[in-house]
């Protein structure tokens, strides 16, 4: 069993958890702007545009889409230890 394999592991979970306090904090937001936006009448000047709330979307979204991929890395990456695991293993 490799250390180096260890640490990604490791690292991998501890990107993962930042990215998805991030992308909780995007979602928030985006969904913040989008309650200011439909609480503001016609015609009326708001803090947050229509084009501001797809925005915050589309961050969060791309956002979304790289935790997907650190998923895929960490599920496969984790797969392949406890593969090492088992081989290692005395019966």
């Amino acid at each position: 069993m490799s250390i180096e394999k260890d640490k990604q592991i490791i690292n991998l979970v501890a990107l993962l958890e930042r990215l998805v306090i991030s992308y909780k904090y995007l979602v928030s937001g985006a969904d913040e702007f989008n309650r200011i936006t439909k609480k503001t009448p016609p015609g009326a000047i708001t803090k947050a545009s229509r084009v501001d709330v797809k925005k915050a979307i589309d961050r969060a979204a791309d956002l979304g889409e790289i935790v997907d991929e650190v998923i895929d890395v960490l599920d496969k990456s984790v797969k392949s230890y406890l593969e090492e695991m088992k081989a290692e293993k005395p019966e």
